[in-house]
């Protein structure tokens, strides 16, 4: 393992100094690398369904008025048609997404069926809803890809734009990845090149 395999945040654990020393240096045999990763997961788990429960209408009105809102061009037809859909694990394959991305879009999807409702209870009362969110995420996929991003990188950036005006707000963020995943398993823009 590299020096910066080693300090990334893949492979790093926080604990407190009790169990760090417990770990390191009292009963290092005791846990195993598997062992250490399976704990971590775990708890990432844990932690991401508890703050994914926080999110509701409120924080998906933000993030979803905010991708509209950032859209610089008009609507096409091409952006007025139904989502699409192709098997998730297929979309993940095709676009070369991490292993971190997948683990993000599964979390995420905990939350799609808030998502699509409530996209569905706005467009009762304003039929172009879901066609200006789809054409403010396409928008700025099409930004990054014209600006030769792809695979992780594309999909971070993605990641990066519907979080953004979000940093302080942890719901409103988790909100924005579950926006960003729903869209990413119903709509067809990650399935173009």
């Amino acid at each position: 393992m590299t020096e910066e395999d080693r300090n990334s945040i893949k492979n790093l654990i926080y604990l407190c100094s009790k169990h760090h020393e417990e770990i390191d240096k009292i009963n290092p045999d005791k846990y195993s690398a598997e062992n250490l990763r399976k704990m971590k997961e775990d708890h990432e788990r844990r932690v991401d369904n508890a703050c994914y429960s926080c999110v509701g209408f409120p924080e998906l009105e933000a993030v979803t008025e905010y991708i509209i809102n950032s859209r610089k061009t008009a609507m096409t037809d091409d952006t007025q048609n139904e989502f699409d859909k192709i098997r998730l694990s297929e979309k993940i394959e095709l676009n070369h997404l991490t292993e971190c991305d997948h683990d993000m879009i599964e979390n995420a999807l905990q939350r799609a069926y808030l998502v699509k409702r409530f996209i569905e209870e706005r467009a009762q009362m304003d039929s172009d809803f879901p066609a200006m969110l789809k054409a403010g995420f396409r928008e700025h996929y099409y930004a990054l890809f014209l600006r030769g991003k792809r695979g992780h990188d594309l999909f971070e950036g993605m990641c990066g734009y519907v979080k953004r005006p979000f940093l302080d707000e942890c719901g409103k963020q988790y909100a924005a990845q579950a926006v960003l995943a729903y869209l990413f398993e119903a709509c067809d823009i990650f399935e173009r090149r």
